[in-house]
């Protein structure tokens, strides 16, 4: 018997998808692309990329981004506590 997929069902589906899109076009190269002795990923072919990126470039940026979004949060409490969140920006 089959189950109806929730929200957070299709939301870790997309995010799963959207690993393998990044991996495809952004660390995986291509031998379609070879141009001599390189290598292109279609990111780097379409310009979206100067070179290819590598897992460790994937992961430090996921945490570096979250570790900023962890800040930001600290700083419109604390600024909400001293009662100027008229000048956050959102």
């Amino acid at each position: 018997m089959l189950r109806k997929l929730t929200i957070r069902d299709t939301q870790l589906v997309e995010g799963q998808l959207n690993i393998l899109r990044f991996h495809y076009n952004f660390l995986r190269p291509h031998q379609a692309l070879k141009f001599g002795p390189e290598i292109r990923t279609p990111a780097v072919q379409a310009g979206l990329a100067k070179r290819r990126f590598s897992f460790r470039d994937v992961f430090t940026f996921f945490f570096a981004i979250i570790r900023m979004r962890q800040l930001e949060s600290i700083l419109k409490w604390r600024m909400s506590f001293v009662g100027i969140t008229s000048q956050i920006h959102t």
